[in-house]
């Protein structure tokens, strides 16, 4: 491994590591390494959540980077994970076809829940309630709502033609919505499990859904190349938002998914398209601002939940923070070496974290002005360099993965 540092920018200059959760996920033998599939925050911005190639989750704490739990029960990888809002359940899904909630504090198994017998995906989607209290997990052709505490099934959502991609609750869990690859998206009640609403507009499959706070307003995002926002008590289509821009540049092969994103009072709306995301005002369909920077594909988008940052993750290995009123980058977050695939951000928007292919999960601080805290590397680190005025080491490790490191501290 040959590590180069060349004209390292002075410290001020750079955006700063808060936190590298380096080597807690391990490396597949048969590949470069694990990557991270999934990352989830709580809602205070205390616990990181991560999910893996390697079958394991794992449970940090923010401030220290301390490695609070790993939780290993999965026979496959794990694709989806959730916390409730005080941070002291945590769901897990996996292509074994199995999700598991898990007692964050001890890491006691507290439920395995069956998909469909004979999937062809394993679970796809889970979801966890604010209060914890409910789960929602998608597999195959429907979604099951379950009982946290007693692990049974109160509600099978069955009336999807297809694989069902994506699955969200409403923060109070009295609706659930679930997107498909038979290109609509349906509203259910969960005390009764009836379907509210079925949204047929989109021309492709599903590949997102997020649902405002109060539950009024649902959006979906596609393979057709769009967003649509609806109302969810009528069904009615609000606005349609074209995610890909006209000048839209085709970079490799590209499956045209749509990822969408939405602020709590559902004033904004934000997309994810080939290079390019764009804010939209979603009352009036506006479009307030393009964010356009990477130098690839951007795999993940996320937006806080006041609507005044957005922060995006690429196949260029790079995450960038950016002034949603103005589209002004604010910092380009770079020393991850492969895709930034996922991207979740505090409620403050003080920190912002990424998980990647390179099996790391990386917490950054958006202001750049705290200190740099790195998980103790325990893998081999077989190379390292010095910047010239010596204030930073770089090492690599047999996981392969760099750390930047501040040598004073």
């Amino acid at each position: 491994v040959l590590v180069c540092l060349k004209n390292l920018a002075p410290a001020q200059e750079m955006p700063r590591l808060e936190l590298v959760l380096q080597t807690g996920h391990a490396a597949d033998v048969r590949s470069y390494g694990a990557s991270i599939r999934c990352v989830a925050m709580s809602g205070d911005g205390k616990y990181l959540l991560t999910g893996a190639d390697d079958k394991t989750a794992i449970l940090w704490e923010a401030a220290s980077g301390k490695k609070l739990r790993t939780f290993r029960g999965h026979t496959r990888l794990v694709s989806s994970v959730a916390l409730s809002g005080d941070g002291k359940r945590i769901v897990t899904g996996s292509t074994d076809n199995t999700a598991i909630l898990w007692e964050a504090t001890s890491g006691k198994k507290l439920h395995t829940l069956q998909g469909p017998h004979n999937s062809n995906t394993g679970i796809t989607s889970v979801a966890l309630s604010d209060d914890g209290k409910h789960i929602v997990t998608a597999a195959d052709g429907f979604a099951n709502l379950w009982e946290a505490t007693s692990g049974k099934i109160l509600r099978t959502f069955q009336g999807h033609s297809d694989l069902v991609t994506r699955a969200a609750l409403s923060g109070d869990g009295k609706y659930v919505v679930t997107g498909s690859e038979d290109k609509t998206a349906i509203l259910w009640d969960t005390d009764r499990g009836k379907k509210l609403q079925n949204f047929q507009g989109h021309t492709s499959g599903i590949t997102s859904v997020a649902v405002s706070g109060d539950g009024k307003l649902i959006v979906t995002g596609s393979r057709d190349k769009t967003a649509i926002l609806w109302e969810a008590a009528s069904g009615k289509k609000v606005q349609t938002f074209q995610a890909y821009d006209k000048e839209l540049r085709i970079l490799g092969n590209h499956d045209f998914a749509t990822r969408v994103a939405m602020t709590g009072d559902a004033k904004l709306v934000v997309t994810l398209g080939a290079d390019t995301s764009i804010l939209w005002e979603a009352a009036s369909g506006k479009k307030l601002q393009t964010f356009r920077g990477h130098g690839d594909k951007v795999a993940s988008v996320a937006i806080s939940r006041d609507g005044k940052h957005i922060a995006t993750g690429s196949w260029d290995n790079t995450a960038i923070l950016w002034e949603a009123a103005s589209a002004k980058k604010l910092q380009t977050f770079q020393w991850h070496i492969a895709a930034v695939t996922s991207i979740a951000m505090s409620a403050d928007s003080m920190h912002v974290v990424t998980g990647s292919q390179d099996r790391t999960a990386i917490l950054w601080h958006a202001a750049g002005d705290k200190k740099p805290q790195t998980l103790q590397d325990s893998s081999w680190v077989v190379g390292a360099a010095s910047s010239g005025d010596g204030k930073y080491v770089v090492t690599v490790s047999i996981g392969l993965t760099a750390i930047l490191w501040e040598a004073s501290s």
